[in-house]
């Protein structure tokens, strides 16, 4: 994306309402071109690796 910052993050807080967890973050990354890891994927893989 930017020559000198390769890597970078996007954090959506999930505000009642705010559309954060789901429409605006599927959205941001679909536009961006990036991966969209959610709270139930980050759980499931602190529970895999203990």
């Amino acid at each position: 994306m930017y020559p000198n910052h390769p890597y970078f993050a996007v954090a959506i807080t999930r505000t009642c309402g705010s559309g954060g967890g789901s429409y605006i973050g599927k959205k941001l990354a679909k536009d961006f071109g990036i991966d969209l890891y959610d709270r139930k994927l980050l759980r499931l893989a602190a529970e895999d690796s203990g």
